[in-house]
């Protein structure tokens, strides 16, 4: 959002990008704002996820009968996959607002409320990947 003022002064230290500086309490609702949107379409993209995983569980148990009755389930089994793409989907843009409002907050986007931050595996953390 960016709001055009003749007295407004770009922030370039702003941590939610090109902001320009306002004198007063309005420069203080911006952020405010913008964390209000992230919340609600974080708020959303849970309940996206939610209905998503309920789908594919009911798709999986229709597979589960269309079997058991030895009726075709190929294209049960083509709408679940597209199911689960959906779901993956939505798991992105839920991890993806969580990272934006912990940016905005200053926090760590991977570590849930009521939980320690975990250390990174030796792989993790050098990049290379184990064999097992």
């Amino acid at each position: 959002m960016q709001v055009f003022l003749p007295s407004a002064r770009i922030c370039p230290a702003s941590p939610v990008g090109n902001v320009r500086q306002l004198p007063g309490k309005a420069a203080a609702s911006i952020p405010a704002m913008q964390r209000a949107s992230l919340l609600a379409d974080l708020q959303r993209a849970e309940s996206q996820v939610v209905a998503a995983k309920k789908r594919v569980a009911v798709q999986i148990d229709s597979i589960a009968w269309l079997c058991w009755f030895g009726d075709d389930a190929v294209e049960a089994k083509a709408l679940l996959r597209r199911f689960e793409m959906a779901l993956a989907e939505h798991l992105s843009v839920r991890e993806r607002l969580r990272r934006q409002l912990a940016l905005l907050d200053g926090t760590d986007a991977r570590v849930m409320p009521g939980q320690p931050k975990r250390d990174p595996l030796p792989a993790e953390r050098t990049g290379s990947r184990r064999t097992a």
